[in-house]
């Protein structure tokens, strides 16, 4: 790693904030915090915290400070606001679209971004006319093409920091939004499980013979259905593992909540499922967040639909197929997604060329979703893995310092 890159990722902001008793109320301010660039947030959301009690105040509260500070001049920290008060917006309120573009034109102003940069990459699996956004830093970089891409509800440009990170690195880095992320989604795209299809469609519109590949939160389970059908992936990262969505949705209900859930959608009772569903989602916020995003992302106008979508999403299906090299990342105490987890992808991981786990800690303030709190520390591991293995698709694989064998946790 080069010297003004370590010094970049040390600049990184380390803390993860109780700031609120909801676990994913809470995820959420910290996660916009990581990316807002100014520690004055810290106390601004401490100070509106005791104010939210549902995802309407948290709008309400969001916006206002947004509003406070576009009017002191801080426009990243006001987009950052934006972005937080549109993330719990319902699919339909009429402020999204406004909100959306606020942020987006302030963080590819402050990034260095123009629209003549983005390129339109042809999908045709969507029919004519199709395509999806990408962004490109380091072309030509003499490390090898690195793709990029978020998960189950983010924009690209929430991912142009790290993306320009391993740009600065070596790596000829394509950043983009496949279906049902970002201006994809809003373009009436949803999202599909099979995602070797928008990845092949990348590396054809680049050129690229080979590829490593990053996908970060849902895109841990995008990344490795991609890197195990499509054979140009040699390299694959998932920051952070999902090893079955739909488990991961239902985790954190009752077994006995589950198991019915289940079997009404193997009998197909759709409508018992919605009921039941709608019930949950009137108690829990992270179950009302969850469906309601989950059927927007994926184009399904009921619960039982998305569910039904979502249970497409399962390593279990093809993880025996993947033969590259991947490297896991889980945090110890993510509220989205079990640590058990890890342990089942990494087990069905079986004919991967190496695999290499990592699991982060409260001590390291990174024991959240995706290292929200310490991602320059994530950053360091995945460049730090990107070195010691091969970037070659084919041919004798030779482990780098630190890898020795079919299977290595990271220190």
């Amino acid at each position: 790693m080069n010297e003004a890159t370590r010094k970049l990722l040390e600049s990184y902001p380390v803390g993860y904030y109780d700031f609120h008793p909801d676990a994913n109320i809470n995820f959420q301010m910290n996660r916009w915090l990581a990316w807002g660039e100014d520690s004055s947030m810290i106390e601004e959301l401490r100070a509106i915290s005791p104010r939210v009690q549902s995802h309407a105040d948290f709008i309400r509260e969001f916006l206002a400070l947004a509003e406070k500070a576009e009017g002191a001049g801080a426009k990243v920290k006001a987009a950052y606001y934006w972005r937080g008060a549109e993330f719990f917006m319902k699919g339909a309120d009429p402020r999204r679209k406004g909100l959306r573009a606020r942020f987006i034109g302030i963080v590819r102003d402050a990034q260095g971004v123009s629209d003549a940069d983005i390129e339109r990459v042809p999908y045709t699996e969507a029919g004519a006319g199709a395509s999806l956004p990408a962004l490109r830093f380091g072309k030509g970089g003499a490390k090898g093409a690195l793709l990029l891409h978020g998960g189950f509800d983010s924009y690209f440009e929430e991912i142009i920091a790290p993306a320009k990170v391993f740009a600065a690195e070596g790596y000829d880095v394509v950043l983009f939004e496949g279906p049902g992320q970002g201006g994809v989604l809003e373009g009436g795209l949803p999202m599909t499980h099979r995602w070797e299809l928008p990845v092949r469609a990348v590396l054809d519109h680049f050129g690229l013979g080979s590829a490593a590949l990053i996908g970060i939160s849902l895109g841990g389970y995008l990344a490795l259905r991609a890197a195990a059908f499509e054979p140009r992936i040699g390299r694959v990262v998932a920051w952070d593992v999902i090893y079955d969505a739909f488990d991961t949705l239902l985790s954190q209900l009752p077994r006995a909540a589950i198991l019915a859930i289940k079997a009404c959608l193997a009998l197909r009772a759709d409508a018992l499922v919605d009921l039941v569903v709608r019930s949950r989602m009137g108690r829990d916020l992270v179950a009302q967040w969850g469906v309601e995003q989950g059927m927007r992302v994926f184009g399904a106008p009921r619960p039982s639909g998305f569910l039904r979508a979502i249970d497409r999403c399962s390593a279990s299906s093809f993880s025996r197929s993947l033969s590259c090299d991947a490297l896991l990342l889980a945090g110890a105490e993510d509220h989205f997604v079990p640590l058990e987890t890890l342990y089942l992808q990494h087990r069905a991981l079986s004919n991967a060329r190496g695999v290499a786990t990592r699991i982060f800690t409260k001590a390291q303030s990174a024991q959240g979703h995706c290292q929200v709190g310490n991602m320059g520390l994530a950053l360091r591991v995945i460049l730090d893995w990107l070195e010691s293995t091969s970037p070659i698709v084919e041919g004798a694989y030779a482990p780098g310092p630190g890898l020795r064998g079919k299977s290595v946790a990271m220190e």
